[in-house]
């Protein structure tokens, strides 16, 4: 049990350098870099489209991913192969259809480039956000940082290409693709049979609904962004993404380790079921101390990473920072969710909070504006964690009754 839990804590280390390695150069350097070259308004775009891309093609690649890995042991224990692809396709192809509508939707015209671009850019990202899972079914998380390590390099060459052609979409074409070829050619699950097997009507089902959730997720992280680009204009975006860096990078340790502990918790029974008031208790003291670091250190980071912004920024960052902060609890708290109970609350979960969460950051943003934008975030992640320690400790403990 000691060696387990060692090997867990390296493969959490391993997972969090393979996620916050990215991470840090778009924050740190890409970022930074391309705010000073384009102006507030191309930079709102850009950030805008990369949230489109990010709620519509990782969250499809992450369902096929976490799906796949939740059913990995059914399928070997049948000795089945097959059923994926069919689903594979299918995500692609809605994929194509929402990425072009929502990136014509921003961009008001007919840009072929920025259609190009878009579309392409979606499509790695799905692939990347799937094949990964090989990675996650044998537990391999040295290849999943060097994967890691490979979308740096091409986010810092699409920089390169960036200061000639002055188009920053390079940036994540590059990044984005050598992770899909990475994975391409580590996993070789572009060979497998392209047919249907006896799971496949419950393993689509599974992924219809878990797709509702994982856009339910998805939107209460990036819709913000989405929804304040037709509101306010792309200044206003550039202003409020700024002022969520920070606790971005803080937080950014929640998802390899959620990655981590669903990979091992996939294999658990349902006696395990107890630890959730653990991770909860943890999850509140990370979220609490990635608060405090982040208010410590955010206005000499802000002044040297984005000076142009840094007023305007700091009245909104203590804010946008406890969302951030409820969003890493939740993110430890959801696998336990997705593993033990029915399929049905991640739906319920996700409606629910994303419901409170626009129609509380709209209608606050009528009366305060940005202030009251913040706010209502942050009312739409409190949500989701009190329905899910409700699940937890009341709804649950009523049904064994």
């Amino acid at each position: 049990m000691k060696k387990t839990r060692w090997k867990i804590l390296f493969d959490m280390c391993l997972n969090i350098g393979a996620s916050g390695a990215p991470i840090a150069v778009l924050q740190l350097i890409i970022y930074p870099y391309l705010a000073s070259h384009i102006s507030s308004e191309e930079y709102g775009l850009m950030i805008t489209l990369y949230s489109l891309w990010v709620v519509i093609s990782n969250s499809l690649g992450n369902v096929l991913n976490n799906i796949r890995l939740l059913r990995s042991t059914e399928y070997e224990e049948e000795g089945l192969k097959g059923d994926f692809p069919f689903l594979l396709r299918n995500f692609t192809a809605i994929n194509f259809i929402v990425i072009l509508i929502g990136t014509l939707f921003y961009i008001k015209e007919l840009n072929v480039v920025y259609l190009f671009f878009s579309i392409i850019i979606s499509a790695l990202i799905l692939f990347k956000a799937y094949f990964e899972v090989g990675f996650r079914i044998k537990l391999d998380y040295v290849s999943i940082l060097n994967n890691g390590i490979l979308q740096c390099l091409g986010f810092m060459l699409g920089l390169a290409f960036f200061r000639f052609f002055h188009v920053w979409q390079f940036v994540f074409l590059f990044g984005f693709l050598f992770n899909t070829i990475f994975t391409i050619l580590k996993t070789g699950m572009l060979k497998e049979p392209f047919i249907k097997t006896k799971l496949y009507s419950n393993v689509s089902k599974d992924a219809q609904i878990y797709t509702l959730a994982t856009f339910s997720g998805s939107l209460m992280t990036y819709a913000d962004k989405m929804v304040l680009y037709p509101l306010m204009g792309g200044h206003v975006v550039s202003i409020y993404y700024t002022a969520t860096i920070l606790g971005k990078i803080i937080g950014m340790i929640s998802g390899p380790i959620t990655g981590v502990i669903l990979s091992y918790i996939s294999k658990w029974s349902n006696s395990q079921k107890k630890i959730f008031s653990k991770i909860l208790i943890v999850g509140v003291i990370l979220a609490v101390i990635g608060y405090g670091i982040t208010m410590g250190i955010s206005y000499p980071v802000i002044n040297l990473l984005f000076p142009q912004w840094k007023d305007e920024v700091m009245v909104y960052l203590p804010i946008t920072t406890i969302a951030i902060a409820i969003q890493t609890l939740n993110s430890f708290l959801n696998p336990f969710i997705l593993k033990f109970y029915d399929m049905k609350w991640q739906i319920i979960i996700g409606m629910v909070s994303v419901a409170v969460y626009f129609v509380m950051a709209l209608v606050l943003w009528n009366f305060y504006g940005m202030i009251g934008f913040c706010i209502g975030t942050v009312l739409g992640q409190l949500s989701k964690t009190l329905i899910m320690v409700f699940l937890h400790f009341v709804w649950s403990n009523k049904e064994l009754k």
